[in-house]
């Protein structure tokens, strides 16, 4: 594979990836602990109630790649994220490496569940976003579950 590009310009992404506060968290999902991260903007005040986005990564991704991208992005324009690894990858427990679709579903919700107890977020602004297999998972998850308010998925597939 050859990358086209100055690669000044990735390292300068990855340097500033963090302009926002960063809370590492734990949620149960079927009894399993799940590993992620809540992603503050930088102008975050206590006590505000913000809208919130929690960015899903595709087929084997993990929360330290495409949901930390997506949500440096997302801080800077208001949005709390919540950046997750579903079961069985990175520090999540479950079986290393299985992935069912259903599970991954099961996962997002009881994050929606999760982002929307904490003191930071509106609970009736928690949006989707998903990568790949993570588009297929929250247009699923948006059809199951109507506290969803918004949905996007990129470079999904489908059936």
């Amino acid at each position: 594979m050859k990358y086209y590009g100055n690669h000044n310009n990735i390292l300068s992404m990855f340097s500033t990836i963090l302009i926002c506060k960063i809370q590492k968290i734990c949620f149960y999902s079927k009894g399993y602990k799940l590993d992620g991260t809540i992603y503050l903007p930088d102008d975050y005040q206590p006590g505000e109630k913000r809208p919130a986005i929690i960015p899903n990564s595709g087929y084997q991704g993990f929360n330290e790649f495409y949901p930390r991208l997506f949500a440096r992005n997302l801080t800077q324009a208001g949005y709390v994220c919540l950046g997750f690894d579903y079961r069985g990858f990175a520090k999540s427990e479950g079986d290393k490496g299985r992935v069912i679709l259903d599970e991954q579903v099961e996962d997002i919700i009881n994050a929606v569940s999760f982002l929307q107890a904490q003191s930071e977020v509106n609970p009736d602004q928690v949006g989707l976003l998903g990568w790949g297999m993570g588009g297929s998972n929250v247009v699923r998850v948006a059809a199951k579950d109507k506290r969803v308010k918004a949905v996007a998925a990129l470079n999904g597939f489908f059936d």
